[in-house]
Order: C-alpha cells, then structure tokens, then sequence
C-alpha cells in the first residue's frame, strides 16, 4: 500500500474544508447584506461554480489555462472573505431583530426582555 496516495488525499480534502469555509464566509455576508436574499446567494453561487467548475465548461479556463484557471477563483474567494470578516469585525453584516432585546441567562440561554411599564 502507498502512503503517498493517502496523504494526497489527506491534503486535498484539507484544502477543499479551507476553500468551503472562505466560501461559507463570503455566502453569510451576502445573505446578511442582501436583506436576507437566498437569490443572491444562489447567483454568487452559480457564479463561482462556473469560475471553479470541473470540465470544460469553466469560465476561467477561457482566461487562463493550467492550475492558475483553479487558482484564480479561489484566491479571489479567500481574500475577500479575510477582507469581509476584517472589516465587519467578523460580525459578517449580522444585525439582531430591533424588535426584541434579549439577554444571556445561565447556561448560555437566550431570552426575551419583557418591556418594563
């Protein structure tokens, strides 16, 4: 059995967990950002898919060819989620509803403010 074949893998699936989660921080500030919009997040989506796709169908690869047509789109994805979670101070455009106070109980629970008459 090689472990040359089990570490590659090891490493690519490492790097893709990385990847997803630069993307996770890019799609939560889209959504936070947009009102709340899944078609934005869905457009940007899309978009991504056809930068980083696999096959021939790959907008990148018209542009550039080689391991910079999969280089590109995910160095773009990385530095602006740095950028994003930098700049909203990792809040990612996330506002709480106006209309209910809360307060932290024991436990780490979470409950609502009665308004005081």
């Amino acid at each position: 059995m090689d472990a040359g074949i089990g570490l590659a893998s090891l490493i690519v699936v490492g790097a893709l967990v990385v990847v997803a989660v630069f993307f996770r921080v890019v799609v939560t500030w889209l959504y936070n950002r947009s009102g709340h919009s899944v078609l934005v997040v869905a457009l940007f989506h899309s978009a991504y898919n056809s930068a980083w796709g696999t096959g021939d169908h790959r907008f990148t690869g018209e542009l550039t060819s080689g391991p910079a047509a999969t280089l590109i789109p995910i160095g773009v994805v990385a530095l602006a989620a740095v950028a994003v979670a930098a700049l909203s101070r990792g809040r990612l455009a996330y506002e709480p509803e106006r209309g209910a106070a809360t307060e932290r109980g024991g436990a780490g629970q979470v409950r609502a403010l009665q308004p005081t008459p």
